[in-house]
């Protein structure tokens, strides 16, 4: 039988993982010992601030059979952490902003796999998930008490795709869409299935190796060990601030999804509100440039009105907006404070 699960760490490569490995160590002066459930085997890496930690090794990408979705998803099912935190190394985007060891934390992801492909453009049509809004909450707390002499973190938009990127031309192109763009990398797709079909909360934690400029050869070894450092020292330090497991499975969902009176969650309930009072894509993007900029900004790249929905309600969840969106439907329509009602408030 597993041992209960606090949080679940997740790593790709080797240098994540050795990096894991000792900043846990250190903090507990124990090794980690491997625990074989199911047909995997993770990696037991003790208790911080009476959080229990394990961690799981999955191949890089998040596709393919040990991808980051499957080894996830498994490792959900043996282990029902409250939370999981994909931790590693990542690209940065900005050299004259970023440097090498910089940490990046996701407010939300830019699938860029699924794009529609023009003569004159591309546009990204894939999903833009937003992590976990406690988890979010737990690391802006532990970054105000982590020495800023370690390592400087940026909070926001990261890319997540199959691709190891290494050019700086490929990478202009990612950056088109969207200005909000700190980082990418490549399992934080997966991990945003996995969990969210298992409603789990998810972040992901990296820090800068490289700029994918065509320079990853350069010094990598040593780039990739400050990087996975700096990841795995300030998951040890956000310990203290993250959610623990109820004992019985189940954690806080990112997005309220914690069911309600007739089942339905506060997305739901949001999407058929906006459905009812912004009837065409005109009407909401112009309701999102009014009462959200930041939402309109991004509509820019999203040319279906369901995403569109998808990107409003997202960005509310994210920032614990939900209750000044309500106001603003409910003033457009009564059948919006009946839905609003319906949750009990």
């Amino acid at each position: 039988m597993s041992p209960q699960t606090d949080i679940l760490i997740v790593t790709a490569t080797e240098v994540e993982s050795r990096a894991m490995l000792s900043a846990f160590a250190q903090h507990s002066g124990q090794p980690a010992q491997p625990v074989p459930a199911g047909d995997r085997v993770y990696h037991d890496l003790g208790h911080v601030a009476d959080r229990h930690a394990m961690l799981v090794l999955c191949e890089m990408g998040a596709l393919g059979l040990g991808s980051s979705l499957v080894s996830v998803q498994k490792a959900i099912a043996a282990l029902s952490p409250a939370a999981v935190v994909l931790a590693g190394i990542a690209f940065g985007v900005d050299e004259g902003k970023q440097q090498i060891g910089d940490l990046l934390v996701s407010l939300q992801l830019l699938l860029y796999e699924a794009q529609r492909i023009g003569e004159r453009q591309q546009v990204a049509r894939g999903d833009r998930p937003h992590a976990s809004t406690r988890l979010i909450n737990a690391l802006r707390n532990a970054a105000l008490t982590w020495p800023q002499d370690e390592a400087r973190i940026d909070f926001g938009l990261m890319l997540s795709g199959e691709k190891l990127v290494d050019n700086s031309a490929y990478r202009a192109q990612l950056l088109q869409f969207s200005p909000d763009i700190i980082g990418g990398e490549m399992e934080g797709a997966g991990l945003y299935v996995a969990c969210t079909d298992a409603k789990v909360d998810w972040i992901v934690v990296k820090a800068i190796c490289d700029f994918a400029d065509g320079n990853k050869a350069v010094d990598k070894d040593t780039r990739q060990m400050i990087a996975a450092r700096n990841a795995a020292g300030f998951v040890v330090h956000a310990m203290s601030f993250m959610p623990m497991s109820s004992g019985n499975g189940e954690s806080e969902v990112n997005d309220q999804q914690a069911q309600r009176g007739n089942g339905r969650s506060e997305r739901q309930l949001l999407f058929e509100c906006i459905d009812t009072v912004l009837t065409t894509e005109d009407e909401l993007r112009a309701f999102c440039f009014e009462h959200f900029p930041e939402v309109y900004r991004n509509l820019r790249e999203i040319d279906r009105r369901p995403h569109i929905t998808r990107e409003l309600i997202g960005y509310v969840l994210a920032r614990a907006q939900t209750d000044a969106l309500w106001q603003l439907l409910q003033m457009r329509s009564y059948a919006c404070v009946a839905k609003y009602q319906e949750m009990g408030r």
